[in-house]
This record gives C-alpha cells, structure tokens and sequence, in this order.
C-alpha cells in the first residue's frame, strides 16, 4: 500500500524521501554540503546529488506557494523553478572566510533560496495582484525571520540577507534582527541574550564586513 501511495507523489516529494529530510544546520553538517557545494559548482552529477539531499528544505519552500493564485501556471512549474533557482544560488555562492571559520553553502543557501525562488516565481506569474500571501515564517524557524512579512523592498532585503550569509550565525541573527526586523540594540540584544556593549562590538565588525563586501 505505501509503495502504491508513493508512486502518485510529485517528484521533488519522492526526492524529499530519499533526502537529509528537516535536519540540524550543525558545524559539521555545514562543512559537509559546503564540500559537496564546492563539487558541484563543477560536477552536473554531483550538483544534482547535492539538490537531493537538500530536497526536503526545497520542496518546503515551494509548498509556501500552494497559497498563491499561479494560474495559468501550476504548483509542479513552482517545483521546476525550485532546480532552477537551486542552481541560481549554488552558481552565485562565493566561500568567503569569516574571523571564525568558513561562511558556508548551507548557510547561505537557507537565507538566500527563498529569496532566488520567490523571484523566479514572480516572473512565471507576473507578480499576479490577486494572489494570497504565502505562508508566514515563524520568527523563531531556524532563527531566521520571514522575508515575505519584513516591510523592505526585495532589493534591500536580498542585499540584507546575502550580506547575512558572509557572517557566523550570531552575527547574520544580529544583523537581520537589527535592520531586517529593525529592533532597536537594546532588544536585539534582549534577543539574542547579549549585553548591549557586546552588541555594539559585534555591530562593529558586521558593519566592517559589509563596507568591505559591498566594495
């Protein structure tokens, strides 16, 4: 019975299956992908391995969609776009070293892809008028903030969040907490469990990080 079952499901679901599923961002889970990323900039096969292991966050993404009014379109060609907007992402990722270890793909990829395929789907459906609001982020979910409810235009936030992804994971939370979310630095740092003088340090070298980044 359950094989019959999975036969009738869409394709990114079948290889959500076989994926690492909803797992733990962990250090060691991260230099894992950011190898695997590294092969795949290089390697279709490896590339196509690496979507599959990611496929359970991916076909997440997409069901955020099942929301929107897509007609013509269906939620399969949202699915298409997913690949699509992975290899966006992989293609543009740069392994930028950090003061604490290597900002790596895994990273970037949870704050970026959304973002990558928010975009292509909009240009699929037109950015529709008539459409519903995707489902919202929980604000606690992964300890990253919902792009769709931030009051920012897309370009900003995508500068935001890219910048996000050339930090550790304490100072992408304080950055996106501070101008995403725009939280004052005291309750940034009533958030994030830091003092106020700890923020200002780490304020400090984040704003550092992004004037060398922007160039």
């Amino acid at each position: 019975m359950y094989a019959k079952s999975k036969q009738t499901l869409d394709w990114l679901t079948l290889l959500a299956h076989e994926s690492l599923g909803d797992f733990e961002l962990t250090s060691e889970c991260d230099a894992d992908l950011t190898r695997r990323a590294l092969l795949g900039r290089d390697d279709p096969s490896e590339r196509d391995a690496l979507f599959c292991l990611l496929a359970f966050k991916v076909n997440r993404f997409c069901s955020r969609f099942r929301r929107w009014n897509l007609l013509p379109w269906e939620i399969d060609d949202v699915r298409q776009e997913a690949y699509l907007a992975f290899i966006d992402v992989l293609t543009g990722w740069r392994p930028i070293p950090t003061d604490r270890g290597r900002a790596g793909f895994s990273y970037y990829f949870m704050r970026v892809y959304p973002l990558r395929l928010t975009d292509r789907v909009n240009r699929v459906v037109q950015t529709r008028r008539d459409r519903l609001a995707p489902s919202a982020w929980s604000a606690d979910d992964d300890d990253r903030l919902d792009p769709f409810e931030m009051e920012r235009d897309m370009e900003t936030l995508a500068f935001i969040m890219e910048m996000s992804a050339r930090l550790d994971a304490a100072e992408a939370r304080i950055l996106l907490l501070h101008t995403a979310a725009d939280l004052a630095p005291n309750a940034v740092a009533a958030r994030t469990g830091i003092s106020r003088r700890t923020f200002y340090r780490r304020w400090k070298g984040i704003a550092a990080t992004i004037r060398r980044e922007a160039g």
